[in-house]
């Protein structure tokens, strides 16, 4: 029996739903037809809502130098804002906005003005359309992470 006729003749023997400060962790038991528990060797990641992963490190990071004045579109599709990390100290706050394309809408996310390098935001919160962080020419340098 090939690879893809034994993934194929796997079924669901428990599954268990829980939703989460996080979001939404789901377990999953695969059996073979004739009862014996498949051994998984790859984790269960925890997400949310909307499938994405829900992971309070995120998935993906991307630098945003001090001093950007232009909007930064950290991500133009839905995800999940979860660390801002302080690189460079600037005067500006920063504000996050659930937007795919400009500075504006829902504010996820918020760093006071004048953060020291080394202060980690903890936002964890959920974008249905993006991640758009507003520029100013005294914003400090960030790592923002996401998924």
């Amino acid at each position: 029996m090939s690879n893809v006729e034994q993934a194929s003749s796997l079924s669901v023997d428990q599954q268990r739903e829980e939703v989460t400060p996080l979001g939404r962790i789901q377990e999953v038991m695969l059996v073979t037809p004739s009862g014996t528990p498949v051994p998984t060797t790859q984790p269960v990641l925890p997400v949310d809502s909307r499938g994405f992963a829900a992971t309070r490190g995120g998935s993906v990071t991307v630098g945003v130098p001090a001093g950007t004045t232009a909007n930064t579109v950290v991500k133009a599709t839905p995800g999940r804002l979860c660390r801002v990390l302080v690189t460079a100290t600037g005067a500006a706050a920063v504000t996050f906005y659930d937007s795919a394309t400009t500075a504006s809408g829902t504010v996820i996310g918020y760093l006071a003005a004048n953060a020291a390098a080394g202060t980690v935001l903890d936002c964890d919160l959920p974008a249905a359309v993006g991640i758009t962080i507003a520029g100013n020419a005294a914003n400090p340098g960030l790592t923002v992470s996401y998924s």
